[in-house]
């Protein structure tokens, strides 16, 4: 069980890259955002970025919103809209129609407030730690924002080549394959999409429902391609999904935990363990998950229990971080 602090573990990252044999996943989420840019800001806080788009949908913010999880809160939103509207025109609008509307708003605000936040001093110093970050050489990024401080924000790649198929949709394939590159090279993938396809983005209860179809078309694609691999030693695939980072690669999870409505992640831990729990030849070398010890606690149960002490092919470790000062003081 690996237990320090960030900055020694940047400091051994590069041997733990050459003497495990694997490179390294970053997963992270609004957390890393809170720590750099303020736990109230649009860009980093659901409340704070879910009043706002209930102000420009013509909605009053609710005082019990504020402590509800997310996607919950945004699931009442819809209903009050449909409300509102059928009381005010008597148009009742489908649920599905004035989402997508709430959505193209939340993207809008998002990207405005982009535009002047990362002119700002504190976001100047998360440009800086994004740097730092972005020196170790990961393999991919996932980021669960809908915008990111580690590319451009501005056009994205696809994958690989990927067929799309009738059991997903365009926009859950984008989800799953498209992805952003930094100014080093690596991908960065919006697992619950992003403000410049606003369609991708993943709030409500009936994307995170549809999402387990795209995960098995993913995990399937997955699966055919590693078995190619083993009969093929030579062969070198694409990672076409970030299912294939995830699968393969040493994580680290910062500024993100696994809530309860993270059911893709969820999901993929638990495939991540079965697939390497039976995988027991001395060619498979283990494969390090770190997280981080500021994150939620239950978060971090939920880590613990998912990855059992009884799969020595997953080691769990953690990096002990209550605070990003001592980062700043080194690589400030």
């Amino acid at each position: 069980m690996y237990s320090n602090s960030i900055i020694d573990f940047i400091r051994c990252f590069t041997d733990v890259q050459i003497n495990n044999g694997r490179g390294f996943t970053l997963v992270t989420g609004s957390g890393l955002y809170s720590e750099l840019l303020g736990k109230k800001d649009i860009l980093s806080s659901w409340p704070t970025l879910l009043s706002a788009v209930a102000e420009i949908s013509g909605l009053k913010w609710k005082e019990d919103w504020k402590d509800m999880d997310p996607t919950l809160v945004w699931e009442s939103m819809i209903i009050s809209k449909q409300l509102v509207m059928y009381n005010t025109t008597n148009d009742l609008r489908q649920a599905n129609v004035l989402e997508k509307v709430m959505k193209k708003d939340l993207a809008h605000l998002l990207k405005k407030e982009w535009s002047t936040k990362v002119k700002v001093d504190r976001a100047a110093k998360a440009h800086k730690m994004v740097d730092v970050l972005m020196r170790l050489g990961w393999n991919a990024v996932i980021d669960l924002n809908f915008i990111s401080l580690f590319h451009d924000n501005k056009s994205a790649k696809p994958a690989g080549r990927v067929h799309l198929t009738e059991s997903i949709s365009k926009s859950q394939r984008n989800q799953l394959c498209k992805y952003y590159i930094t100014s080093s090279g690596i991908p960065v993938f919006h697992p619950n999409g992003h403000v410049v396809n606003y369609s991708t983005i993943r709030l409500g209860y009936r994307d995170y429902g549809l999402q387990s179809t795209a995960l098995a078309w993913a995990f399937s694609k997955y699966k055919s391609v590693q078995h190619f691999h083993r009969l093929q030693e030579n062969y070198r695939y694409s990672h076409s999904t970030w299912i294939n980072h995830f699968m393969n690669d040493n994580l680290v999870f910062l500024g993100t935990g696994l809530s309860p409505m993270e059911i893709g992640l969820r999901w993929a831990l638990s495939q991540k363990r079965r697939n390497y729990i039976k995988d027991v030849s001395s060619s498979n070398k283990p494969i390090n998950i770190y997280f981080q010890s500021s994150t939620d606690k239950r978060s971090q149960s939920s880590i613990r229990k998912l990855i059992a002490s009884e799969c020595q092919q997953l080691d769990l470790n953690e990096i002990k971080l209550k605070s990003w000062e001592d980062f700043w003081k080194e690589f400030g």
